[in-house]
């Protein structure tokens, strides 16, 4: 058949595709792994590339496991089911070398993944669709819908409240105390610090693996207090995650943040742990030009997916001692990453695998000033 071809996979991209090449032009293959050969199926073609899924493994990979979701090839929410969970945390770490050594012009030295205590039911919330009146996720690569009864990456609460209640279009959350959608929801960072948590609304982010969260934590903690931080400006601050274990620490805090429930809930949290004397917060839009002044040890910031090229000026203006950027999209981070490195040097990046089956991850880069 026309569409049908046959491919060795190379390499894995950074959107969790196998890739490979064929009449010079780079094909991308869902659910393939590197050093497979396998037949795929022509999805879409483009002018420099090919985007395929796989319909045979002819050789397949030592490390292909069988997905144990019954949904796996028509939901979007993995990626990587058909990988064993330590090829997993292998990919990602080729995919974070990769990224490097194409954005910023040189390689980096083996870099460190922490992996997740929980490989499957992990997730704290989720954003649910309606169909025929069942729950639904987006099928993948449509607009269309797939009616679901459980999902492997959903925290197990999760899946009993789906499995309990009648479906509504929305996010659907768990807190740590296994509370769904309650009117205050707690977030226990005693993993930090005993008796540390705050208190949430549903609607406001939260980090959706626990574990991996308490983890992210006690590192960024740890590169403050070994560099002797004592001020520190924190960009896209949300409900205090961070924040409220750097205050903990005695450590001052600017806290910058757009979401006013968000600077709510973080207020709310710093008043009732007494934290709050060391703490200012600033409703800001951090994707327009601001003026920003004041003498910090360090900036941290925690950006969506899109990254924060905005604030590189404000950051060289300001020159702090040391720069935490926490990312969730590798090339952005690089991108960003990239204008700093006239004053800065690359002093630690780690790797947190907040988001297992999928291609996605967690890191932290630590910069130096020169």
């Amino acid at each position: 058949m026309k569409n049908i071809l046959k491919i060795y996979i190379e390499s894995f991209g950074h959107t969790g595709k196998g890739v490979g090449r064929i009449n010079g032009k780079v094909v991308f293959a869902d659910y393939a792994l590197p050093k497979e050969e396998i037949v795929v199926r022509i999805i879409r073609e483009r002018k420099n590339y090919i985007e395929t899924e796989a319909v045979d493994i002819l050789k397949p990979s030592a490390f292909r496991v069988k997905p144990v979701c019954p949904y796996y090839r028509l939901c979007g929410g993995c990626q990587l089911q058909h990988s064993a969970y330590e090829y997993q945390l292998t990919l990602k770490k080729d995919v974070f070398h990769n990224l490097f050594k194409r954005m910023i012009g040189y390689d980096i030295e083996d870099v460190d993944i922490v992996p997740s205590i929980d490989k499957f039911f992990y997730r704290k919330r989720a954003k649910f669709e309606c169909f025929n009146d069942n729950w639904a996720f987006h099928k993948r690569n449509s607009d269309k819908m797939i009616n679901i009864n459980r999902c492997y990456i959903l925290d197990k609460q999760l899946n009993e409240y789906i499995s309990k209640n009648r479906c509504r279009k929305g996010e659907i959350a768990v807190d740590d105390k296994n509370m769904v959608n309650g009117k205050n929801m707690l977030l226990d960072l005693s993993g930090v610090s005993s008796g540390l948590n705050i208190i949430y609304t549903k609607d406001v982010f939260r980090q959706v693996n626990r574990y991996i969260n308490i983890k992210l934590i006690n590192e960024i903690r740890s590169v403050l207090i070994n560099n002797g931080a004592s001020s520190i400006l924190e960009f896209f601050s949300g409900i205090g995650n961070f924040t409220i274990p750097i205050l903990e620490c005695g450590m001052s805090v600017v806290a910058m943040e757009i979401d006013k429930d968000a600077i709510l809930v973080l207020k709310n949290s710093a008043q009732r742990l007494r934290l709050d004397k060391k703490l200012k917060v600033k409703r800001v839009d951090l994707y327009k030009n601001i003026t920003i002044k004041g003498n910090y040890s360090a900036v941290l910031l925690d950006p969506p997916r899109g990254g924060a090229a905005v604030l590189m000026k404000n950051i060289l203006e300001l020159l702090p001692e040391l720069i935490l950027y926490i990312s969730c999209e590798p090339s952005t981070l690089l991108r960003d990453v990239k204008i700093l490195l006239g004053r800065y040097d690359i002093k630690k990046v780690r790797l947190f695998d907040m988001f297992p089956q999928t291609y996605h991850f967690e890191t932290l880069m630590v910069l130096s000033k020169r």
